[in-house]
């Protein structure tokens, strides 16, 4: 009897159901490394082996796939970093959690770089914009606010404007993630982990000690 010929390996069969949880996982990937508009039901259907209706199925549009797949890959560093930034209703230590949360969320960005910089990548998209700034990143700044309020209140922090702290937060990840016209500085560090993990280090180091009060010495 004729065999059937071989099937790629990794390609599974059109008719075999994939969980939605790969099916989210592969999607974000995609729109990771092409963007919203890069990216059609038929091209992630193409790259996995399996009918594009399925996304239909499971999710109903690209942009609540979209949606999805940001909310399943994102939401666990998200609720790992409010752990940490919660641990002050605990300890009352704004400032040591303020630096073991900015330390952590700079190292989740560089460990998984694929993740912020699909942020990055739907700038210019107003309505995806607010979408992403309402569902992530104004909870977890607000988070971050609290505490910088409350070193502030305290005389422990000079007096800043939040966005500017916010700017150079988001300054430090975007040259980690999409360094630009940096690339050549930032490429070799970004490939070492041992100065990828200096350049965190120093980051926050110059955040706190230029934004805390060292000692007594209060200007």
């Amino acid at each position: 009897m004729t065999q059937a010929p071989a099937r790629k390996r990794g390609r599974p069969a059109k008719n075999k159901e994939i969980e939605p949880k790969k099916l989210l996982e592969h999607a974000f990937y995609m729109f990771a490394s092409e963007g919203f508009d890069g990216t059609s039901l038929r091209k992630l259907a193409a790259e996995i082996g399996i009918d594009y209706t399925l996304y239909r199925h499971y999710f109903g549009s690209k942009e609540a796939l979209w949606k999805a797949s940001l909310e399943q890959e994102l939401e666990p560093h998200i609720c790992h970093l409010n752990t940490i930034i919660q641990k002050y209703q605990e300890e009352q230590n704004a400032q040591h959690t303020l630096r073991l949360s900015m330390h952590a969320f700079l190292t989740l960005a560089a460990t998984y770089p694929d993740k912020p910089r699909l942020l990055f990548r739907e700038i210019g998209n107003a309505e995806r914009e607010v979408w992403l700034y309402e569902r992530f990143a104004e909870p977890l700044l607000s988070s971050f606010d609290t505490l910088f309020i409350a070193e502030q209140q305290a005389g422990r922090m000079r007096a800043q404007n939040l966005e500017s702290i916010h700017a150079m937060i988001i300054g430090v990840v975007h040259m980690v993630v999409t360094p630009g016209i940096m690339a050549t500085r930032m490429t070799p560090i970004i490939n070492d982990k041992n100065k990828l993990k200096d350049y965190i280090n120093a980051a926050v180091d110059q955040l706190f000690d230029g934004l805390f009060y060292m000692g007594d010495c209060k200007k």
